[in-house]
């Protein structure tokens, strides 16, 4: 569980699959908003501040993916994460040259999907303290060197 409450933003078209999401992720302790309408994406951005951003690829339609960059313009330190149900190779290294460099095969089980939101707040949050550091330019810092464990940097995918 969480000690508070990280706020996350589903975007999903199918109203059960957000609703088991939603559902998934109250009971491990996360608040969620769901949007199936890439117009609300702008109002809830706008509005709130989310700590993830869990996104069905049937929002990925365009090649140019114009919903992942209109997420990042409200902003740009939000972790995404990309649930997929049938993934090519191709989506994938386009995404990850994007930015995206989290992804989830449905179905998935509710751990699986607590175990990558995790992970993506932990990103998300540690993206944020390093902008607080890179703001501050007469203070020296010391930031912590990439290490293989890295979850932030790499290309993860949860298959089930």
């Amino acid at each position: 569980m969480t000690d508070k409450k990280d706020r996350l933003l589903i975007v999903e078209s199918d109203s059960a699959v957000s609703a088991n999401i939603s559902e998934f992720l109250d009971n491990f302790g996360y608040s969620s908003d769901v949007v199936c309408d890439t117009d609300q994406i702008a109002d809830k951005m706008q509005s709130k501040q989310y700590e993830l951003v869990l996104m069905d690829q049937h929002y990925l339609s365009d090649k140019k993916f114009p919903v992942f960059h209109a997420i990042r313009s409200f902003d740009h330190t939000v972790d995404i994460v990309i649930m997929f149900n049938d993934p090519t190779v191709e989506i994938l290294l386009e995404l990850s040259r994007s930015g995206v460099t989290k992804f989830i095969i449905k179905p998935f089980t509710s751990k699986e999907i607590n175990d990558t939101v995790a992970k993506g707040i932990h990103c998300t949050k540690r993206n944020r303290e390093y902008e607080i550091f890179s703001d501050n330019k007469d203070e020296i810092v010391s930031l912590p060197k990439k290490t293989n464990k890295d979850v932030c940097s790499t290309n993860e995918s949860t298959k089930v």
